[in-house]
């Protein structure tokens, strides 16, 4: 079976964008999740070091989706240039091929 391997760059780029924006939230909610007081629970010591656990993977998995934007955002763009580089060529053959039965 074959896959349609054409990618859109303009659709890419506004995946990049909503994977940086998720980035952006999964590193603000370990902020608040790091940020919360626990010293007044009972179990403080066991229920900080989960607390600080969770914000330390949500960090990572910010990190993580924040890199895949950064990689898609490139990709997206090499793909733009390619196909500005191809539509170039295809105009420079076109005016060389006119050229020469004129």
């Amino acid at each position: 079976m074959a896959a349609n391997l054409e990618l859109d760059p303009a659709e890419a780029l506004a995946g990049a964008a909503r994977l940086a924006a998720l980035a952006d939230r999964l590193s603000a909610a370990a902020a608040a999740v790091h940020s919360t007081a626990v010293d007044e629970l009972p179990l403080a010591p066991v229920v900080a070091a989960r607390r600080d656990d969770l914000a330390a993977r949500l960090g990572r998995r910010a990190a993580d989706v924040a890199l895949v934007a950064v990689r898609a955002r490139r990709q997206a763009e090499a793909v733009e240039e390619h196909d500005r580089q191809v539509a170039e060529g295809a105009r420079q053959l076109e005016a060389g091929l006119l050229a020469r039965h004129r």
